[in-house]
């Protein structure tokens, strides 16, 4: 999903700062996007701050702010106890680390966004994956208290969320309304409602069809501002 959105922006010509561990993999992909590759591990505070560096040494500030890491291995609920710290340390601390290095940026920016890519467990918890259950809702807990802070109501910050499995949801959701006449019925009350929505953005987030990265990516545009939520 990161490197897709990277691919979106860089397509829509942003410039692009990637970030991950693995050399071979960051550079020959930042090289093949046009990105600023910087190396490094999102658990290291250290690593956080050189990548605000020399992302802003490179491209004098920060529009936009993806938070995307890796989850956190399957398991059950009882016996948790250093594993539910490492999960804390891998998905909620360097989300609210990097966000904090950036949010100057990103005010200054004028039309800065954040998104937060996460999981369906946020919504209702998955069988054997304890750690992203109970620690990825914090991460939007967390982000939805930010945005009532500093969201475009008060400095033109911007938060969304999203995740692979969102997608795939969408995807069942137009196949239960297919075959479903009771879905079709509520598809068409929801399509009233949606009226209310700009015209141009709603018709784009709705297309239950469009590239993943695309939406990512439309999402961040300053026409978007009207109809994002968290």
């Amino acid at each position: 999903m990161g490197l897709a959105i990277a691919e979106g922006l860089a397509a829509e010509g942003a410039n692009v700062a990637m970030f991950a561990r693995r050399r071979d993999v960051l550079e020959r992909e930042a090289e093949r996007v046009g990105g600023l590759a910087v190396r490094g591990d999102l658990t290291s505070r250290a690593d956080l701050g050189r990548l605000v560096e020399r992302t802003v040494d490179a491209f004098g500030g920060i529009d936009i702010l993806v938070n995307n890491g890796g989850g956190p291995p399957p398991g059950a609920a009882s016996g948790l106890d250093e594993a539910l710290e490492e999960a804390v340390e891998l998905l909620l601390l360097p989300v609210v680390r990097l966000t904090n290095l950036c949010l100057p940026y990103l005010g200054k920016s004028g039309h800065g966004r954040i998104v937060n890519i996460a999981s369906s467990s946020v919504r209702e918890p998955i069988d054997n994956l304890v750690l992203s259950n109970a620690v990825r809702p914090g991460v939007i807990g967390w982000a939805k208290t930010l945005a009532r802070e500093v969201g475009p109501a008060r400095d033109h910050r911007q938060l969304d969320r999203a995740g692979p499995d969102r997608h795939a949801e969408a995807g069942r959701r137009l196949h239960r309304r297919r075959t479903d006449p009771a879905a079709e019925a509520g598809r068409a009350d929801r399509s009233r409602r949606r009226r209310l929505l700009p015209r141009l953005g709603s018709r784009r987030l709705r297309d239950r069809h469009c590239d993943p990265r695309r939406r990512r990516s439309y999402a961040l545009a300053s026409l978007a501002a009207r109809i994002l939520g968290t």
